[in-house]
C-alpha cells in the first residue's frame, strides 16, 4: 500500500508538470534516462489489481520547472507594449521640435525688438546731437544778442572845455591831447591796454597809410575798470618840429596834425573788444579837437 500511494503522488506531479508545460509552451526536461517523463508513463503499465507487485520499484522523477521570468502575455498585449515605447518617443520627439520652433520664434521676435530697439537708439541719439547743437546755436545767439545789448561800449572824445595844448619851444612846439574815456554801455569793463601819439602827416596822401600805432606810447590806463556811464580823463602828447608845424598850419593840404590811438578791453564775457580814435587839429580852432573822417581808425570791436 505504501509503495502504491507513492505511485500515486508521482503520477499526479507528473500530470500537473505536464500541464503547466502545456501552458507555457515549453518543453519538459529530458529524463535522466534520455527520455521524458511522459512517455515514461505511457511505456510502463501502472499497477492494478491483477498486476503483481514488482520487486523493484522504480518511481518516476518530474523534472523541476523554474517559473518564467516574466509572465505570460498575449500577442495583443506583446504588440500593445511593443507600440507603446514608440508612441513615447514620437510624443518626446513632437514635444522637442515643438520647443525647437517655439525657442526659433522667440528668438526671431527677439532680433527683430532688438534690432528695432537700436533703431529707436540710433534715431534717439541723433535727436540729442541736434538738440544739444540748437541748444548750443541757442546758447551762442544768446550771448551774441546779450552781448550786443548788454556789452560795454567803450568811446574816446576830446575834452569838452580845452581839448589841446600848445607849448612853443625855440625849435619845437609841444602839444598835449587832453581825452576822456568812457563806457556807454550797460556792463562794466577793464581797460587792458591803452597807446596814443601825436603825430604830423602829410596832407595830400592817405591817412590809413600813415598811421603808425607801434611808435605810439603807452598811456597809463591799463587795468582799471570802468562801469556803465563811466569816465575817465587822460592825456597824450608829442613833439613837433615848429618849421613843419608853421607850414602844416598855414596850408592843411600840405600837412595833418592828429591824435590817435587804441583802447583794449574786456567784457563780463571775458571777450576782447577795441576801440580806435582819431583826433585832427584845425588852426581855426586852436583850443579845440575835431573828429576825423570815418574810418578803421576810428571803428569799435
Amino acid at each position: 500500500m505504501r509503495v502504491l500511494s507513492l505511485t500515486s503522488v508521482l503520477l499526479v506531479l507528473a500530470v500537473i508538470g505536464l500541464g503547466q508545460d502545456g501552458k507555457t509552451g515549453n518543453k519538459a526536461l529530458p529524463s535522466p534516462h534520455g527520455q521524458s517523463a511522459q512517455s515514461q508513463s505511457k511505456g510502463k503499465k501502472q499497477p492494478g489489481p491483477d498486476t503483481p507487485f514488482p520487486n523493484k520499484t522504480e518511481a518516476i522523477v518530474s523534472p523541476v520547472l523554474t517559473p518564467p521570468d516574466q509572465p505570460y502575455s498575449r500577442p495583443e498585449q506583446r504588440d500593445a507594449e511593443q507600440k507603446s515605447p514608440d508612441r513615447k518617443d514620437r510624443l518626446i520627439a513632437i514635444v522637442i521640435a515643438f520647443a525647437t520652433v517655439i525657442y526659433a520664434l522667440m528668438s526671431i521676435l527677439t532680433y527683430f525688438t532688438l534690432r528695432q530697439q537700436a533703431s529707436i537708439m540710433r534715431d534717439t541719439m541723433s535727436l540729442t546731437r541736434e538738440s544739444v547743437t540748437l541748444a548750443q546755436q541757442d546758447i551762442a545767439l544768446t550771448r551774441e544778442g546779450m552781448g550786443r545789448l548788454e556789452r560795454p561800449w567803450v568811446f574816446v572824445q576830446p575834452e569838452p572845455s580845452r581839448s589841446i595844448v600848445l607849448s612853443h619851444q625855440q625849435m619845437e612846439i609841444q602839444v598835449f591831447a587832453n581825452l576822456q574815456v568812457t563806457n556807454d554801455g550797460r556792463s562794466p569793463c577793464w581797460i587792458t591796454r591803452a597807446i596814443g601819439v601825436i603825430q604830423l602827416i602829410d596832407g595830400s596822401q592817405n591817412l590809413q597809410g600813415q598811421l603808425d600805432y607801434d611808435s605810439a606810447k603807452s598811456i597809463p590806463l591799463g587795468n582799471i575798470n570802468l562801469p556803465p556811464q563811466g569816465g575817465r580823463e587822460f592825456t597824450i602828447s608829442g613833439v613837433i618840429d615848429k618849421a613843419k608845424w608853421n607850414i602844416a598850419t598855414s596850408d592843411p593840404k600840405r600837412g595833418t596834425i592828429l591824435a590817435y590811438g587804441r583802447i583794449e578791453y574786456r567784457d563780463v564775457f571775458d571777450t576782447t573788444h577795441e576801440t580806435y580814435f582819431c583826433f585832427t587839429y584845425d588852426p581855426k580852432y586852436p583850443s579845440a579837437l575835431r573828429p576825423c573822417d570815418p574810418g578803421p581808425y576810428t571803428q569799435q570791436t
